[in-house]
Order: C-alpha cells, then structure tokens, then sequence
C-alpha cells in the first residue's frame, strides 16, 4: 500500500506542474545604473542581470541632461519562461537639444529570444544590439555566437527574432535617442521595456514524467509481490 502510494503522489506532483501558472515579481527592484543605493544585479526567473552602465553621448553645454538612474523593477511568468525587465527612468531633454544615452547591462542565464518596447513622446528611440560576446567598442567581436539588433521608436514594440540556439550569457547595448527639436513636448522617453525568452519544458514532457514515475511504482509493487 504505502509504495502504491508514493508512486501515485509522485505522479500527481508531474502532472499538477503542467497546471502551475503564476508570474512572480523578482527582487531587488530599484535604481540600477548609478547613485546612492544603486541596484547592482536584478535576479529573476532563470536570469541575472548587472553590471549597469550608462553614459550620456553629446551633452548639451558639456554636461548631461538626462536623469542617469532608471528605476527598475522585473517578473517572470513560469509558464511562458519570459522574463520582463522594466525601466522607468523619464528621461528628458531640454528644449531644442539633441542626445543620447549609451546604456549597457549583462544577462546571465538561458535566452533564446529578445523583445523591445518603449514609451515616451515624438522624437525618442531605442536601438539595441545585443550579442553573446563582450562588446569591443559597442560592436559584437566576430564569432559571437549570437548577435543582432532591434529598434523601436515612441509607443513601438519589436517582438524580435528567436535566436535558433540557447545561449547563457547576452550582452545588451542600448543607444537611447532624444530628440526635443521637434516641436512641443517631444524629446522624453517615460519608459522602456524588455523581455527575455527562456528555454521551458514541454507540457508532454511532464506528462511522461508523471507516467514513467507512477509505473515505477506499479513495477516495483508487483516485484515485491513476486518476491
């Protein structure tokens, strides 16, 4: 009895996982590139994410204008195996100027697939190349296993491209655009956001899964009875 038992409840614990959907907020949440109390590695899911970096291209009057600490917060959805990395960082830039901000962080963990999206006024963008390697002067040294770029403008989303292989480390470079030249309210990204695809099993997976345990447990009830 006890080891029909056992089998049965190992099997159920298979089957219950197909069922398991949930999306669980990741911590630590909180400012990730620079300042007091700065964030130094997100963990979510499968996924780490640090070294944060950012830099402020072509400052006006030699100084930068736009905030340099993007507030992050992140979740996973096991089900689905992606991973989103939210940015609020409301980047602005005066009137009539023109920059742009170089940020930078690493993933580690299986990835498979990237997507983008942003949020803000006329004349802001994101273009991102990420690549399996280190960037060498923010271009993906040749051979990198992975490597490719996606771009969107003000309230776009790109749902990029799968990869075709797992790789467990992406090195993301983002080239963020503000232009506030353009008339009125124009030149702010409020936001951005970024998903990351995860290898998941097979929901068939964990269906032989419970199968092959509870007839383990059948055969070596029988053998005992043998016995």
């Amino acid at each position: 009895m006890k080891k029909r038992v056992v089998g049965s409840l190992l099997g159920l614990i298979a089957f219950a996982a197909i069922g398991s959907a949930s999306t669980v907020a990741c911590n630590p949440d909180g400012a990730v590139v620079v300042g007091a109390g700065a964030v130094a590695s997100i963990s979510c899911g499968p996924l780490v994410f640090d070294s944060f970096s950012a830099t402020v291209i072509n400052p006006v009057g030699g100084t930068a204008n736009v905030t340099m600490a993007p507030y992050a917060f992140s979740y996973f959805d096991n089900v689905s195996g992606i991973v989103n990395l939210i940015f609020d960082p409301n980047f602005v830039v005066p009137p009539g100027s023109i920059e742009d901000v170089y940020f930078f962080f690493k993933v580690t963990g299986p990835v498979n697939q990237v997507d983008l999206s942003a949020s803000g006024s006329a004349g802001t963008g994101i273009t991102e190349t990420y690549c399996s390697a280190a960037f060498v002067n923010n271009v993906c040294p040749s051979g990198s296993q992975v490597s490719g770029s996606i771009s969107v403008g003000s309230n776009e989303s790109n749902p990029g491209t799968p990869f075709g292989t797992t790789v467990n480390t992406l090195y993301i470079f983002k080239d963020i655009q503000l232009n506030n030249t353009l008339g009125a309210n124009t030149g702010e990204l409020s936001s951005f956001s970024q998903s990351f695809h995860t290898p998941v099993p097979e929901p068939m997976t964990f269906s032989l899964m419970g199968a092959g345990l509870l007839g383990l447990g059948l055969l070596r009830k029988r053998a005992g009875r043998k016995g």
